[in-house]
């Protein structure tokens, strides 16, 4: 499974926790006038409970999936004011989720209803294609925005298509990933080498030139020898990628999920 599943809990498909409800002519939500439970709750077109911006609750506030299974805790969505908080890129551009995602009508299940086009391709209401997961793509795969610019590139999203969620509260400790060295006086990983050319570490381990702990075929490992990263997600220069290294993520934050 590709990278950053193994390292967050926090994986949803978008249209599994939203609601279902009537568009005006451009699209948009209606969340207006939406019909109340006995208990005050705010319902969708299937009758499910949503809060004010339109995501499946549970009676305590939590966010929750079609399954009604939970997904993101109640302090964080109050945090954020009932929204979900908006995600990161892998080069640390923040964007809403709602932005990657198609329109669509969804059955009794809360399952969205795929289109195709006159060519067999996979289609939102608007015309626009999507992959089997219901997010916006280009003609190579990659989920874009509304406004066509990519935000994953096709080989990070899951088998199935759906992207990561790097949200600001995801937990990452670099030191996992990092092997054991000195640092020359201009901040450089003083690396040893092997007969091979091969870089390694002070416990023999391999790396690449930025001191990170990799396999054979240079992509990140843990000190587990967990795949983390793929090397495709590298910077020329062997970095891994910047949201996880320019203070975006929380190495140290409550986890309710913990």
């Amino acid at each position: 499974m590709p990278p950053p599943f193994n390292l967050e809990r926090y994986n949803f498909n978008g249209h599994d926790v939203r609601g279902y409800f009537d568009r005006d002519a451009n699209g948009n939500e209606i969340l207006k006038g939406l019909k109340k439970d006995k208990q005050g709750f705010l319902n969708d077109k299937l009758g499910r409970r949503v809060n004010q911006h339109g995501y499946l609750i549970d009676m305590y506030g939590n966010l929750t999936d079609k399954r009604l299974r939970t997904k993101l805790h109640k302090h964080i969505m109050e945090q954020n004011n009932g929204e979900i908080p908006q995600l990161f890129t892998y080069k640390g551009k923040k964007f809403d989720l709602l932005d990657v995602m198609g329109h669509f009508d969804k059955d009794r299940k809360g399952n969205i209803i795929l289109r195709k086009d006159a060519k067999g391709k996979m289609v939102d209401k608007k015309g626009r294609a999507v992959n089997g997961k219901g997010y916006l793509i280009d003609a190579d795969g990659n989920v874009i925005n509304t406004e066509g610019k990519i935000m994953f590139e096709y080989f990070t999203l899951t088998k199935d298509g759906e992207i990561p969620k790097l949200f600001p509260f995801l937990k990452f400790n670099i030191d996992e990933v990092k092997g054991d060295y000195e640092m020359d006086p201009l901040g450089n990983p003083m690396l040893q080498k092997t007969r091979d050319g091969h870089l390694v570490d002070s416990k023999g381990r391999r790396v690449n030139s930025k001191g990170y702990l990799i396999d054979d075929l240079g992509n990140i490992v843990n000190k587990r020898k967990g795949k983390v990263f793929d090397r495709r997600l590298l910077e020329d220069d062997g970095e891994i990628p910047k949201v996880f290294r320019a203070g975006l993520l929380r190495k140290d934050t409550y986890d309710s999920f913990s």
